[in-house]
Protein backbone atom coordinates (compact mmCIF):
# COMPACT_ATOMS: atom_id res chain seq x y z
CA UNK A 1 0.00 0.00 0.00
CA UNK A 2 1.88 3.32 -1.03
CA UNK A 3 1.04 6.29 1.46
CA UNK A 4 -0.56 9.28 -0.18
CA UNK A 5 1.97 12.09 0.24
CA UNK A 6 -0.41 15.07 -1.39
CA UNK A 7 -0.10 17.63 -3.98
CA UNK A 8 0.87 20.68 -2.10
CA UNK A 9 -2.97 21.90 -3.70
CA UNK A 10 -3.69 23.79 -1.08
CA UNK A 11 0.14 25.84 -0.57
CA UNK A 12 -1.76 27.56 -4.18
CA UNK A 13 -4.56 29.41 -2.00
CA UNK A 14 -3.04 32.79 -2.07
CA UNK A 15 -4.26 32.59 -5.94
CA UNK A 16 -7.32 33.02 -4.99
CA UNK A 17 -7.18 35.72 -1.86
CA UNK A 18 -7.67 39.48 -2.46
CA UNK A 19 -3.50 40.84 -2.97
CA UNK A 20 -3.84 43.67 -0.51
CA UNK A 21 -5.13 41.28 2.08
CA UNK A 22 -1.85 40.70 5.13
CA UNK A 23 -0.82 37.48 5.07
CA UNK A 24 1.66 36.25 8.04
CA UNK A 25 4.64 34.39 7.13
CA UNK A 26 5.95 32.30 10.20
CA UNK A 27 8.60 30.13 10.54
CA UNK A 28 9.07 27.66 13.56
CA UNK A 29 12.41 27.38 15.14
CA UNK A 30 11.47 23.79 15.93
CA UNK A 31 9.71 22.56 13.20
CA UNK A 32 8.67 19.48 15.18
CA UNK A 33 6.10 21.29 17.25
CA UNK A 34 4.30 22.33 14.56
CA UNK A 35 1.19 19.85 16.01
CA UNK A 36 1.15 22.31 19.20
CA UNK A 37 1.37 25.55 17.13
CA UNK A 38 -1.44 24.65 14.88
CA UNK A 39 -3.74 23.45 17.71
CA UNK A 40 -3.17 26.61 19.60
CA UNK A 41 -4.19 28.35 16.31
CA UNK A 42 -6.66 26.48 15.34
CA UNK A 43 -8.63 28.08 18.72
CA UNK A 44 -8.04 31.61 16.74
CA UNK A 45 -10.09 30.19 13.40
CA UNK A 46 -12.15 32.93 13.61
CA UNK A 47 -9.63 35.21 13.14
CA UNK A 48 -6.64 33.62 10.56
CA UNK A 49 -6.65 30.94 8.49
CA UNK A 50 -3.21 28.58 8.71
CA UNK A 51 -1.82 26.90 5.62
CA UNK A 52 1.06 25.09 5.44
CA UNK A 53 3.77 25.71 2.43
CA UNK A 54 6.68 23.80 3.87
CA UNK A 55 5.81 22.24 6.98
CA UNK A 56 8.86 20.23 6.65
CA UNK A 57 11.43 22.97 7.37
CA UNK A 58 8.17 25.00 9.64
CA UNK A 59 7.04 27.43 7.26
CA UNK A 60 3.34 28.40 6.88
CA UNK A 61 1.27 31.16 5.99
CA UNK A 62 -1.52 33.04 8.25
CA UNK A 63 -4.08 34.38 6.43
CA UNK A 64 -6.73 37.16 8.38
CA UNK A 65 -8.26 40.27 7.77
CA UNK A 66 -7.00 43.80 8.24
CA UNK A 67 -8.95 44.42 10.77
CA UNK A 68 -7.84 41.34 12.88
CA UNK A 69 -3.88 41.66 11.92
CA UNK A 70 -2.59 43.23 15.38
CA UNK A 71 -4.64 40.50 17.34
CA UNK A 72 -2.88 37.91 15.33
CA UNK A 73 0.62 39.34 15.66
CA UNK A 74 -0.19 39.71 19.55
CA UNK A 75 -1.08 35.99 19.41
CA UNK A 76 1.89 34.86 17.51
CA UNK A 77 4.45 36.81 20.21
CA UNK A 78 2.97 35.14 23.03
CA UNK A 79 3.19 31.72 21.68
CA UNK A 80 4.65 28.75 23.71
CA UNK A 81 6.51 27.57 20.14
CA UNK A 82 9.25 29.66 18.93
CA UNK A 83 8.87 31.54 15.68
CA UNK A 84 12.56 32.55 13.78
CA UNK A 85 10.20 34.26 11.60
CA UNK A 86 7.12 36.37 11.40
CA UNK A 87 6.24 38.86 8.72
CA UNK A 88 3.18 40.23 7.07
CA UNK A 89 3.01 41.18 3.50
CA UNK A 90 0.05 41.74 1.39
CA UNK A 91 -1.13 38.75 -0.52
CA UNK A 92 0.35 40.44 -4.18
CA UNK A 93 3.64 39.59 -2.33
CA UNK A 94 3.52 35.86 -1.01
CA UNK A 95 4.91 34.02 -3.96
CA UNK A 96 7.83 36.87 -4.61
CA UNK A 97 8.95 36.50 -0.48
CA UNK A 98 8.40 32.33 -0.57
CA UNK A 99 10.85 32.32 -3.34
CA UNK A 100 13.37 34.50 -1.68
CA UNK A 101 13.67 32.21 1.17
CA UNK A 102 15.92 29.69 1.57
Amino acid sequence: MSRYKGKRQLSDIYKEIPSDSPVGLVRLQEPQKASLFLRIMEGYSHLAMIVSFYPDIGWYSIYTTPDNRQEVESILSTLPVRLTTMQFVSAGQLPVIVLQGD
